[in-house]
């Protein structure tokens, strides 16, 4: 799969805000664990989800 020169930086600003969006959820998943256990399940899920996406976009951008 060949990205044109013109959306590179636009699949580097999604990497990045994947992967420190997802980060940061699960670092707010830990930090509320113990207060709100059930939020912090579906936060940390979602933050799983979205960092995942954006190793996914890593791999995607290597290959090209």
């Amino acid at each position: 799969m060949k990205i044109k020169p013109s959306h590179e930086g636009k699949l580097d600003v999604a990497i990045w805000v994947c992967l420190y969006g997802g980060l940061l959820s699960l670092v707010g998943a830990l930090a509320i664990s113990g207060v709100e256990a059930e939020i912090a399940w579906w936060l940390g899920g979602a933050g799983s989800l979205v960092t995942a996406v954006g190793v996914v976009l890593i791999y995607i951008r290597s290959k090209t």
